[in-house]
């Protein structure tokens, strides 16, 4: 309590937590910033609309690890004790933070409604133009400036409401108020994670079911093939006995040509076997007759069979897509809840500020995570990656 009555917080910020302020904002501005170079300087990748989404995830991501720079140099300027009271710079630090979070949720929900619409109508997904997604993208952008404007106008007079020590509620984010809190919890975490949970279990429903739908629609063209084989097979027997002794004769020499490739065959094997093993015996398969018998399986495979293994591999994809979403969900989850549950329990049990300091690190944490998520797997991304690797344009 100071001399004229105002009360004057500080916030002691541990030297590991600087090292992590220093390490991950780095390591944010660098994997963002290859995903943003990439993006300019591939023509391919900008001719996809679903990438500039991922652009504009990159950018806002981007942001956080240049809060977190900020941070850093700021508590080592201020000798590890920050002031959070009637602070200009914290209440800055404080919403630009939130905005830049608050944007790449956004966007995360703008990339999981674009991936359900390409599989839900793929035909009218094509339509789609780059303009349309940048469009998209600067809406999403407003609505952070617009979370902005209210907390630097709004926030300064419903925190009157609350007591003198909660007016430091945006600047660490060690003193939010109850209600900030819930709002929060609910604005940030829990509907953004609902939407996400939702959206990719549809994609994975949407797949499944057009998988199914291409599989019963095979099956019923390979039915209809065989059926029209079988009728043509019959009418050819019933209106083709005048040359029964030709087909006979030429199905005799097809079975002698047979008998003969068998034969062939067969001394080829033993040979192979000879050179191997050093007689005309072996107790073993040879792998030459292997490959033989695979290859011949595969050539003479029925339609039906082919098919139904088409068909375990799309499944196969889409288990593998399904477990790649629910990485996407879980990781967000995993990166957002500990902060919300961290300020849920310290207004009922005393937490050090350092542990709510991490929780709001690891928040910052899905910023460096998403480029892998989003970016790295895609074959255009990888590719100019490769090229960037190598100090070239092409």
């Amino acid at each position: 309590m100071h001399g004229n009555g105002t009360v004057r917080e500080y916030i002691y910020i541990p030297v590991e937590v600087q090292v992590i302020y220093l390490v991950l904002g780095i390591a944010i501005l660098v994997v963002n910033l290859i995903v943003m170079v990439a993006y300019t300087q591939d023509r391919d990748i900008r001719r996809v609309p679903a990438n500039v989404y991922i652009l504009n995830l990159s950018i806002s991501d981007f942001i956080t690890g240049v809060h977190l720079l900020i941070r850093f140099f700021w508590a080592v300027a201020s000798g590890a004790v920050v002031p959070v009271y009637e602070s200009v710079p914290c209440l800055f630090l404080g919403v630009f933070h939130h905005a830049s979070l608050v944007m790449s949720s956004l966007i995360v929900m703008e990339i999981s409604f674009d991936r359900l619409k390409m599989v839900s109508n793929p035909f009218k997904y094509r339509q789609r133009t780059v303009r349309r997604a940048v469009i998209v993208s600067v809406c999403t952008w407003i609505a952070p400036v617009i979370y902005i404007s209210l907390l630097v106008h709004v926030v300064p007079i419903v925190a009157d409401l609350f007591r003198i020590e909660y007016k430091a509620a945006v600047c660490l984010e060690t003193q939010l108020p109850r209600v900030f809190i819930v709002l929060s919890f609910w604005g940030d975490c829990v509907i953004p994670f609902i939407i996400l949970l939702v959206l990719n279990g549809l994609v994975i429903l949407r797949l499944r079911k057009a998988t199914l739908e291409r599989f019963q629609r095979q099956k019923s063209e390979y039915n209809f093939k065989s059926s029209r084989r079988n009728i043509s097979a019959s009418e050819t027997s019933s209106h083709s006995n005048w040359n029964r002794d030709t087909i006979y004769t030429l199905s005799d020499g097809k079975e002698n040509a047979q008998q003969n490739n068998a034969i062939s065959l067969n001394t080829y094997i033993r040979d192979d076997e000879e050179r191997r093993h050093g007689n005309g015996f072996s107790s073993n398969q040879s792998a030459t007759e292997t490959r033989i018998k695979e290859a011949t399986k595969k050539e003479f495979r029925p339609a039906g069979a082919r098919i139904n293994e088409a068909t375990k591999r799309e499944f196969k994809k889409i288990y593998r897509t399904a477990a790649i979403l629910r990485v996407f969900v879980g990781v967000y989850f995993i990166c957002w809840m500990p902060f919300y549950v961290t300020l849920a329990i310290s207004k009922y049990h005393s937490i050090p500020e350092w542990v709510i300091l991490l929780a709001s690190v690891n928040v910052s944490l899905n910023s460096f995570i998403n480029p892998f998520m989003y970016a790295y797997m895609s074959r255009k991304f990888r590719r100019r990656f490769l090229l960037m690797l190598k100090c070239r344009r092409r």
